[in-house]
């Protein structure tokens, strides 16, 4: 991966600042600070923009304050022609399995990059290519939609928000969207999801990193988090830097962006600030503190569950706030709630209904049926992560259940 160097050898950061009005000024002028355009999209150059349309934006707010702003991309879009590009093309797949097409209508980033010659494509829709990854340590091979290994350059354009699992959606989060939706809940769990987004981003190579902060969020993020105006682009082609420097200016250290500590290791870039030349705006100037999303959330909110753990992962901890859901509590009850490896349980359970999660807390089945009064059986919700069992009640939950659904991948050997 070609890396901007100084003088002194460091890894170049650009931050620019500006309304998304003028999203393309801003960019311009980031990309100028680290070599121009030209530096990246060559005459001729098929390039692919990867932004983040993972959820559509929670109800009354813009589409901007959730997604990567379709300013943005149609900016980048216009200058990767101007350095000569012959084709630019935006393209996504959102999660749980919403509908790109779907997505890039709704957010308006298909009218606004078709506007300035660019094109949209449906990663959902086409043929997945399976290739090896090089120096892989979890996927040794990576099956990624054909128009990923068609391009000669990709740009990745993340919005800057927080996630549940990790912390933040930037470079390498981002990269997550290109996995088949049949791959990803498996793919969740921490810390295993850190070196699947490491090693996607060995195959996947994006020549540059453009953070877009024009709007951010904090808070519950990825989606219902509040928005902040904060009006700053930070970008470079050192992956972990860009990264790193991004987590600074909302207000936190690097080593908390889960990732970013495993990808230096693996050479991918510095989160070193010693290493790093940041050029135009300084992170002084623009640095504020931003709420993170309670990804650690290892309850259910409801006083009528009682949780009892033992050994769990994120595979399953994600769920344990949405087991069960509000419509499935009668406030008259108890309910218990098993989760994890090796479960600490009662000599006797108290609560009206339980509830057994996950592959792992189905293997002490017989130790929850000894601690069980006479008469009752537990409801057992098996996987590993337990998503399919949950999906359509998160999909309800989050009102995404009426939105149109993706196809199933199609793999091609090619």
């Amino acid at each position: 991966m070609e890396n901007v160097k100084s003088k002194t050898e460091k890894s170049v950061v650009a931050i620019t600042r500006g309304g998304r009005w003028e999203a393309k000024k801003v960019i311009k002028k980031g990309l100028d600070l680290i070599g121009g355009i030209n530096s990246v999209v060559k005459k001729g150059d098929m390039v692919l923009l990867k932004p983040n349309l993972g959820y559509p934006e929670a109800p009354g707010m813009p589409p901007w304050t959730c997604t990567t702003d379709a300013m943005v991309l149609a900016a980048l879009t216009e200058l990767c022609f101007e350095a000569g590009a012959k084709k630019v093309r935006t393209g996504d797949m959102p999660a749980h399995h919403v509908r790109a097409s779907y997505m890039l209508a709704s957010t308006g980033v298909q009218q606004a990059v078709e506007k300035v010659g660019g094109e949209v494509v449906c990663l959902d829709e086409e043929p997945f290519i399976t290739r090896e990854v090089p120096g892989g340590i979890l996927l040794k091979r990576q099956a990624l939609p054909k128009p990923i290994l068609d391009a000669d350059v990709i740009i990745n354009v993340p919005k800057v928000k927080p996630t549940r699992v990790g912390k933040w959606t930037l470079g390498f989060k981002n990269l997550f969207g290109l996995v088949p939706h049949e791959e990803r809940m498996e793919r969740h769990r921490v810390p295993e999801h850190f070196y699947v987004l490491t090693d996607l981003y060995k195959i996947v190579k994006p020549a540059l990193t453009v953070m877009d902060g024009f709007v951010i969020q904090e808070g519950l993020g990825p989606r219902m988090g509040d928005p902040i105006d904060f009006g700053v682009v930070i970008m470079g082609k050192d992956p972990v830097a860009t990264e790193a420097v991004t987590v600074l200016a909302i207000g936190h250290e690097p080593y908390e962006q889960m990732v970013l500590p495993i990808a230096e290791k693996q050479d991918l870039g510095t989160m070193d600030l010693k290493k790093i030349e940041i050029r135009g705006e300084s992170l002084e100037s623009v640095r504020r503190y931003t709420k993170v999303s309670p990804g650690d959330l290892w309850l259910n909110m409801s006083p009528n569950v009682v949780e009892y753990f033992g050994g769990a992962c994120w595979g399953c901890g994600f769920w344990i706030q949405y087991t069960p859901y509000p419509w499935e509590i009668d406030k008259n009850k108890k309910y218990a709630l098993i989760v994890g490896n090796r479960p600490r349980l009662p000599d006797k359970f108290t609560e009206d209904e339980i509830i057994v999660m996950g592959t792992c807390a189905t293997r002490s089945r017989s130790q929850i049926l000894k601690a069980c009064p006479e008469g009752m059986t537990p409801r057992f919700i098996g996987g590993c992560p337990p998503y399919w069992q949950r999906a359509h009640g998160y999909y309800e939950y989050h009102k995404i259940d009426q939105m149109p659904r993706a196809p199933k991948a199609n793999f091609t050997d090619m």
